[in-house]
């Protein structure tokens, strides 16, 4: 008989990171050092037959949220065993599923994942001024605009505060000034063991108690609520006086995640916020703004409003036990890594496009999703199953391409690409490179973090 466990870890709370390009640089760093963060899961067979056919589901780091992020930017990540396959959620949130064969009995086995991340204080200077108007229907904005679990910000209750916080005010900044500011005066942190927490935005609107996740909650509630796209993010903050420390071991969670925000503002990007503090002047409860655009503290940041933050585990036979640990070495030089393993992740206008199939490189050439890429660029597709032909139409562009031919056509001109559409993992690929420009998109590779930047 099959038995099935699941291991509840406390992975920490961690969202996609839209890479922004602007004319002058709107933030700066400070206090930059590198973090090496190291999670290993332990598996150990208690029982007195053998565990046979262990499969693996693992949290693994948003790599939309982190490639990009300037202030816990992810620049790699090492596996003791590669992921058999990896899945992504719309919003970047990532799962890997790994097998192990077997574990005899009183035997353990492990398996680790390690994160190289970049990381300083960040401080963004905002101009009220030059915020410009938010595109309409932009897709990688939308889910950001909607209620989630924690974040009900279609509740009415929620709605009503968040109007009555902005009044008539429509710069999304001041917006954003107006809640922030709310939330310095409303909220209290939970230090009792019978104060609500981890209740969500709507408990923490009604109680004014709770910790980071309930800050953090009912800041990016209201913010929808007004129409401010903005999102949670989970990892872990501390100082760090020693060379590594232990934030997990066997005996559980030692140092505690954290949980802060991040809103977006059109022309500047994702701002990051951290709304869980109490600023006393001369004993009086003041805000300090400049946690409205800024983090005072170094940080880590893995994850965006992920469904789970757990470790689903199967096998066949035997009894298994299982705990993880997890470690954190700082260092003023980064690790040494493969940039040429980590994955290719794609923007548009700085806008992440996320696929049921990753970007691949073959041949010196990124390969993306057909009806992927054609729907994000406006064209219509069409395939002939008897002679593997897509056509994709727009207005002005009819592009042909074969499976496994380096012909292709375009407005019946005949084009050699270097590389053919191909077959992976049942999903028909092609060269992203050709189709963009073929489509008047400028295609921009940045080797050093592997992102590929779309921009009309």
């Amino acid at each position: 008989m099959k038995k099935r466990a699941t291991i509840i870890i406390l992975i920490f709370l961690l969202f996609i990171s839209l890479h922004v390009q602007a004319a002058e640089l709107s933030y700066s760093i400070k206090d930059q050092t590198y973090y090496q963060v190291t999670t290993t899961y332990y598996f150990k067979n208690v029982g007195t037959s053998t565990a046979r056919d262990i499969n693996l589901a693992i949290t693994l780091p948003n790599v939309y949220l982190t490639k990009n992020m300037p202030y816990s930017h992810l620049i790699a990540t090492k596996y003791s065993q590669e992921p058999l396959e990896i899945t992504t959620d719309l919003k970047g949130n990532r799962t890997g599923k790994f097998n192990i064969a077997a574990i005899k009995p009183g035997e353990k086995k492990s398996l680790s994942i390690q994160q190289v991340y970049r990381v300083g204080k960040i401080s963004f200077t905002i101009d009220p001024g030059k915020i410009e108007s938010y595109k309409p229907l932009e897709p990688a904005l939308i889910p950001y605009l909607k209620p989630a679990p924690g974040i009900e910000s279609d509740n009415p209750l929620i709605i009503k505060k968040a109007k009555e916080i902005t009044g008539g005010e429509t710069n999304p900044f001041l917006k954003a000034k107006k809640i922030f500011a709310f939330l310095n005066s409303h909220m209290h942190y939970a230090d009792k063991p019978t104060d609500p927490a981890n209740k969500g935005a709507l408990s923490a609107l009604q109680t004014g108690i709770g910790v980071c996740e309930d800050y953090s909650d009912l800041m990016v509630a209201l913010l929808r609520a007004v129409g401010v796209p903005s999102r949670t993010v989970a990892g872990w903050m501390g100082t760090i006086s020693q060379p590594q420390v232990t934030i997990a071991d066997e005996s559980g969670q030692k140092l505690p995640g954290h949980m802060w925000v991040e809103y977006y503002l059109p022309g500047y990007g994702w701002i990051p916020a951290d709304p869980t503090y109490t600023y006393l002047y001369n004993g009086v409860p003041t805000v300090d703004y400049s946690r409205l655009t800024g983090l005072n503290e170094l940080r880590y940041a893995e994850e965006s409003e992920a469904e789970s933050y757990r470790v689903y585990y199967s096998y066949y036979n035997g009894k298994l036990e299982g705990y993880f640990t997890i470690t954190l070495t700082k260092s003023q030089i980064p690790p040494s890594y493969d940039a040429d393993r980590e994955p290719v992740t794609l923007y548009l206008e700085g806008l992440p496009l996320i696929y049921d199939v990753e970007p691949v490189i073959a041949g010196g050439r990124t390969l993306v999703p057909l009806r992927g890429i054609f729907s994000t660029l406006g064209a219509l597709v069409s395939w002939d199953e008897a002679s593997q032909t897509v056509t994709a139409r727009t207005a002005s562009k009819t592009i042909t391409l074969k499976i496994g031919s380096t012909n292709a056509q375009i407005n019946g001109q005949n084009v050699v690409l270097d590389v053919p559409p191909q077959i992976i993992a049942n999903r028909t690929m092609v060269p992203l490179r050709f189709i963009g420009e073929a489509l008047g998109v400028q295609v921009n590779w940045d080797s050093n973090i592997r992102v590929i930047n779309l921009n009309f």
